[in-house]
């Protein structure tokens, strides 16, 4: 069976890139400051329940490695 460590890793790295882009726009955002709230709230809840499979805990240093800016 086929190591899926690389497939998984860019992912989660492409994942959080557009986590991060989400973020950005909804600081610029012209909305009111608890709709950001609640959106923010909504968004770190999806973000971390999209990435907290694709990389274990064991494979976290592996991954920094290779992604060092995430």
């Amino acid at each position: 069976m086929r190591d899926t460590s690389e497939i998984r890793f860019q992912l989660h790295h492409e994942l959080n890139q557009c986590y991060h882009q989400l973020f950005d726009k909804l600081a610029g955002a012209d909305i009111l400051e608890g709709d950001a709230a609640s959106v923010t709230q909504l968004l770190l809840n999806s973000r971390f329940d999209a990435l907290k499979h694709l990389v274990s805990e064991a494979e976290m240093e592996a991954y920094s490695a290779k992604y060092q800016d995430d």
